[in-house]
């Protein structure tokens, strides 16, 4: 290899070090935006019209959990993953753990999974307690259930979320429909546990006058 051609590719190298760190400060940029909007958000409704807008980018976790992409983010992510890597919406806490899902084995999927699941609802400040689908809510939240299916050629995992006018919807993938579902425990995947998540809010002192 020539002295030009090292030349070249090391500039390519540190162009492309330069690119990953741009995107992971976007990266951590969104986790910010995903801690104020959990912040603000509360327990969620089903409104079609407002979920196909807000939540088009995401899949079925983020929707549960109420994370929505606005397209400044989304498009950043695109490029980066035309470009670079999947820096997949969701898993804020660790993105690559999303990858890691998909290479660890089948016996390791379900407790990775939930794994993941905690250290996002810790980074963010959401509180999760052990709940059931008849189960009535006892601390102000609403419930997640997650499921997962090994018996695919690839692994897969889905999570259902229970609105606060108690009817269960679900979004299928990237970019997919958002759907009702009048039976929630009727699923092809396995059940791993159904949560109530309760998620942080502001504190509004009382003014005194």
């Amino acid at each position: 290899m020539r002295i030009d051609d090292i030349k070249k590719e090391m500039l390519k190298i540190r162009k492309m070090t330069e690119t990953a760190k741009f995107y992971e400060e976007v990266r951590i940029l969104y986790a910010e935006y995903c801690k104020l909007n959990i912040l603000l958000s509360g327990n969620p409704n089903y409104d079609v019209d407002y979920d196909l807008l807000n939540y088009d980018p995401g899949n079925c976790y983020t929707y549960a959990l109420g994370l929505d992409c606005p397209d400044i983010f989304y498009q950043k992510f695109q490029e980066f993953k035309r470009h670079y890597v999947n820096l997949d919406i969701g898993f804020i806490s660790n993105p690559s753990d999303i990858r890691s899902l998909a290479t660890c084995s089948k016996s390791e999927f379900k407790d990775k999974l939930m794994s993941d699941l905690k250290d996002d609802l810790n980074a963010l400040k959401v509180e999760y307690f052990d709940s059931d689908f008849n189960k009535r809510n006892i601390h102000g939240g609403y419930k997640i259930a997650i499921f997962y299916n090994i018996d695919f050629m690839f692994k897969d995992f889905h999570v259902i979320r229970e609105n606060e006018d108690k009817v269960w919807s679900q979004k299928s993938g990237y970019g997919s429909y958002i759907t009702t579902l009048s039976n929630p425990q009727d699923s092809s995947y396995r059940l791993i546990k159904v949560l109530e998540i309760k998620k942080p809010s502001l504190k509004q002192e009382k003014t005194v006058f």
